[in-house]
Parts: structure tokens; sequence; C-alpha cells
């Protein structure tokens, strides 16, 4: 599989997840502590996924990628949006 088309699905999966789990959570309806871990986990996957994308990029410089792992780790929440919608064309090259 796609390494790009994998990170993509991840994202977007963790992200509805998400969703899905807090409604399940506000309407007091069984199964939304497992499909919260079920997000946590994916974000946790894609969230090691995309350092290892910033640590290894030939086209940032070393403090720009400073900035982008500590950002992840700290802000991963919004820091993983603008990755995904901004940054990462530009670190990972021509995708």
């Amino acid at each position: 599989m796609n390494h790009n088309y994998f990170l993509s699905i991840l994202f977007i999966l963790s992200f509805c997840l998400g969703l899905v789990g807090a409604y399940f959570k506000i309407m007091l309806w069984p199964g939304s502590d497992s499909i919260l871990l079920s997000a946590i986990g994916i974000w946790i996957v894609f969230i090691l996924l995309a350092l290892q994308e910033i640590i290894s990029s030939t086209h940032i410089n070393k403090s720009e990628k400073i900035m982008w792992a500590f950002g992840m780790l700290m802000m991963s929440g919004i820091v993983g949006v603008v990755y995904m919608l901004v940054g990462r064309k530009r670190i990972v090259g021509n995708l």
C-alpha cells in the first residue's frame, strides 16, 4: 500500500472515530469507550509515521525538523491537520 495513501487514511479514520466516539459518549450510548480508544490508537500510529517522515526528510533543514517534531508531539491535533493539509507536500517532496 502506498505510504501517502496509508497516512491519509489513518488521519481521516482517527478523526472520524473521534467524532463518533465523542457523540456516543455525549449520548451515553454503550461502546463509546472502545471507539475513543481505537481513535487514540490510530492517532498514535499516525503521529509515529508522520514523525518518521519528518525526521527522514531531506527537503527541510534540521531546525525545521525539530519544530515540526516538537509541534507534532505537543499539539498533535492542530499540527497534524496543518501537516496533512499544507506542510506534508513540502516536507516529503512531490507527492
